[in-house]
């Protein structure tokens, strides 16, 4: 008990190490600092999992922060693929190459949301890592080009990659244009009511 009162830290440590392996002193003192739950009047199977969760809770924010911090370096700021859609103004997925568009989608669709498990974390961050498109789409000839692939039948005049953005820049709310870029596209609906095109969102 005295042991407990005057090092309780260290206590902490010894008493729940099996959850607390691979941390810092300093990192177990922020994962003990936020349990909120009165520990002493819990049972010990109870407590375990307290600490088990908060452990793996900051274990997933670690690795959460650093997807989010590679993708804000290696896109110029940007906070996640539907903010670099809203800042050049051209959907991501229609400058990914075919070849990894499934991956693409399903990493962009994790640095979109907050509401993902640690593995599809951790998947995100394995492709980003892996990722050789960055240096590409920072290109503006490039993001013209590809956003002037879309198919022309679908806009209501041969239109330049600017005034396509125009058309398309309002409804950069949500997921992206084309929901496949394999050899077989599928391309959505074009609205073209009073001449303005209304695409789905996108990322």
């Amino acid at each position: 008990m005295h042991d407990l009162l005057s090092s309780p830290l260290n206590s902490f440590i010894d008493l729940y190490a099996p959850y607390l392996t691979g941390f810092s002193h300093e990192e177990c003192e922020i994962i003990k600092n936020s349990i909120t739950e009165d520990m002493f009047v819990l049972s010990a199977t109870k407590g375990n999992a307290v600490v088990k969760k908060a452990a793996d809770d900051y274990r997933k924010g670690q690795v959460k922060d650093q997807l989010f911090r590679l993708w804000s370096e290696r896109t110029g700021g940007t906070k996640s693929p539907k903010h670099w859609s809203e800042h050049y103004k051209t959907p991501i997925l229609c400058c990914i190459d075919p070849e990894i568009y499934g991956e693409a989608k399903k990493a962009f669709a994790v640095l979109n949301s907050s509401q993902h498990s640690e593995s599809e974390i951790k998947m995100a961050l394995e492709f980003c890592e892996g990722a050789d498109f960055f240096d590409v789409i920072a290109d503006s000839d490039y993001r013209n080009k590809s956003l002037a692939a879309i198919p022309s039948f679908y806009l209501t005049l041969q239109q330049s990659a600017q005034r396509l953005r125009i058309q398309i820049s309002p409804h950069m709310t949500g997921r992206m244009i084309p929901e496949s870029r394999q050899k077989s596209r599928t391309w959505p609906v074009l609205n073209t009511t009073r001449g303005a095109a209304t695409l789905p969102s996108i990322p």
